[in-house]
């Protein structure tokens, strides 16, 4: 019996840090997230600021007729293209890890609760334990595989 008690508090103990270090985690990606957020904002900013300088070389006005004018419309044209796949791929990169944070915070969550879950079963009774795997069976039948 003692050893049985030793071994639900190590469990239990274990579980503790298990969360603690579960928060720990969620609480930096929720961090990151944020920051990448923002960061995705300054980049359709600067994205959004290329592709005006590309259209406005494209379409006829004063500067794009001086710029014909002094032959250096090409290397203008290229220079604002590049800068724009630039700020594109910057662009595109970040949402990429934004989507994969979020997926990252969701699977912390996910673990969150399921210890949560297993915390309380194994408090609860015997009437309270099968009512509970019934609701989760019901409702999270992926989780259990």
């Amino acid at each position: 019996m003692n050893s049985d008690l030793e071994i639900r508090l190590r469990k239990a103990r274990e579980d503790k840090e298990l969360a603690e270090k579960l928060q720990r985690k969620l609480q930096a990606t929720e961090e990151q997230l944020l920051k990448s957020k923002t960061r995705i904002k300054e980049l359709d900013k600067l994205l959004n600021k290329e592709k005006r300088d590309v259209e406005k070389l494209e379409h006829l006005s004063l500067t794009n007729l001086f710029v014909s004018i002094l032959g250096t419309k090409e290397e203008r044209m290229d220079k604002e293209q590049q800068e724009y796949l630039a700020a594109k791929l910057k662009f595109d990169a970040a949402v990429s890890a934004v989507k994969e944070l979020e997926k990252e915070k969701q699977a912390l969550q996910e673990q969150l609760v399921l210890l949560e879950f297993f915390w309380y079963l194994s408090r609860a009774d015997y009437a309270t334990k099968n009512h509970a795997l019934m609701m989760y069976q019901i409702f999270l039948p992926d989780a259990i595989s």
